[in-house]
C-alpha cells in the first residue's frame, strides 16, 4: 500500500509538505484540500519572494562591479568603502534599502554576494588561462 500523498507541488515544497499532507489525507473531511490549497499559496509566495530576492542579488553584484571598477578595480576594497559607493549611487535601490541603506549587518545576503562574486573571479581567471 502506497501512502504517498498526491502532492500539489514538487521538489523541495514537495518535500517540506509531504508530511503534513499526509495528515491531513489521514484525518479526511475538509482537511485534504484544505491542506493542499495553504500547499500552493504558500509554495506561489514563496516562489514570488525568491524571484523578488534573485532580481536583487543580480543589481547588488552588478552594482559592486561597478564600484570596483570605479576605484580601480583593485583586488580587495573595504567594506565600508564599498558601502558608500553603494549608497551615493541615488540611482539604485541601495540608498532606501533601511533607514541609513545597505549596512555591513546584512551578512546572509553579502555572504552570497561574496560567493557568486567568487566564482566569477575564478571563471575569470580558469578564462583567461585558457586562452
Amino acid at each position: 500500500m502506497d501512502l504517498t500523498p498526491k502532492m500539489p507541488v514538487e521538489d523541495r515544497a514537495a518535500d517540506t509538505w509531504e508530511p503534513l499532507i499526509a495528515i491531513a489525507d489521514l484525518a479526511g473531511g475538509p482537511w485534504p484540500e484544505a491542506a493542499r490549497a495553504a500547499c500552493l499559496a504558500m509554495a506561489n509566495h514563496e516562489a514570488e519572494q525568491d524571484q523578488d530576492h534573485s532580481a536583487l542579488n543580480i543589481r547588488l553584484l552588478a552594482d559592486i562591479r561597478r564600484a570596483f571598477a570605479s576605484e580601480g578595480n583593485p583586488v580587495v576594497i573595504r567594506t565600508g568603502r564599498l558601502l558608500g559607493i553603494l549608497n551615493e549611487d541615488a540611482e539604485s535601490p541601495w540608498p532606501e534599502y533601511s533607514d541609513k541603506g545597505l549596512r555591513p549587518g546584512g551578512r546572509a545576503r553579502w555572504e552570497r554576494a561574496k560567493d557568486l562574486l567568487q566564482e566569477e573571479l575564478d571563471r575569470n581567471r580558469t578564462d583567461a588561462t585558457a586562452a
